[in-house]
């Protein structure tokens, strides 16, 4: 049943019962079923495209990088390493940028180890 419900939808359900006693095989039948529903939890999921929320993470990454190198805080070598990191995020921003705006999407740059196909 919670294939049937679940799903990234919220769903709703009415049990309609009736008083008659000449129904209640039916009502209880229903009220039975509407308890199963009730108890069923899904997770739903926001339908994000990859390479959106990979673009989105690298752009708050730049942001980060951004902010501490321009605190003027930490050693020459700190402000390096994150000069060189925030070069090499914006690189694949770029990367990211070009191959959507493309239509294609390389799988190179979305995988850090190597293709076995």
């Amino acid at each position: 049943m919670q294939d049937s419900l679940g799903g990234n939808s919220k769903t709703a359900m009415l049990a309609t019962v009736s008083p008659s006693l000449a129904n209640y095989d039916e009502t209880l039948s229903t009220l039975r079923y509407a308890q199963q529903a009730r108890m069923i939890v899904n997770a739903a999921q926001v339908n994000e495209d990859p390479n959106v929320r990979l673009i989105r993470d690298l752009k708050d990454e730049i942001a980060f990088l951004r902010s501490s190198v321009g605190d003027g805080g930490g050693t020459f070598a700190e402000v390096q390493s994150l000069r060189s990191k925030l070069q090499e995020s914006e690189r694949l921003m770029a990367d990211m940028n070009r191959c959507v705006l493309g239509g294609n999407v390389a799988m190179e740059l979305l995988l850090p180890f190597p293709k076995f196909f």
